[in-house]
């Protein structure tokens, strides 16, 4: 595993076309924080994230079958755990707001994991959840 203070603790796209998602995972016991956009027509998928944030940190992962029936990572290894997934909206406001599911891992966002990323989200970001756009 690679020094995880060399590591951004949040990474976002530069926009936010209505399929970009997002994982909340803690690594050692740190909060990490991803979204991705889709590419142009494709979807993009929790546990792609989930693989590039793994590789990333220097992580092996297990791989099993997720919710869905798909072989993905599983939700919680050795360093890490995946705590939170769903989609991620930019509202006429700009706030980001987190919605909806992972289907796939079964996990909606998480709100402590909000609270414990607050001290790390880049100057003017602010992330909350939210029930339905």
């Amino acid at each position: 595993m690679i020094d995880l203070s060399q590591m951004k603790r949040v990474v976002l796209p530069d926009e936010f076309p209505d399929d970009s998602k997002f994982i909340q995972l803690y690594i050692n016991g740190e909060p990490f924080f991803r979204a991705k956009s889709p590419p142009l027509n494709r979807r993009v998928y929790h546990s792609d994230i989930l693989v590039a944030m793994l590789i990333e940190a220097g992580i092996k992962f297990e791989e099993g079958p997720d919710f869905a029936g798909d072989i993905s990572p599983i939700k919680k290894g050795e360093n890490y755990e995946l705590i939170g997934a769903g989609i991620i909206y930019k509202n006429e406001r700009g706030e980001l707001l987190l919605l909806e599911n992972s289907i796939a891992y079964g996990l909606t966002p998480n709100q402590k994991h909000l609270e414990d990323l607050a001290q790390h989200l880049p100057e003017g970001i602010k992330l909350r959840i939210l029930a339905d756009k």
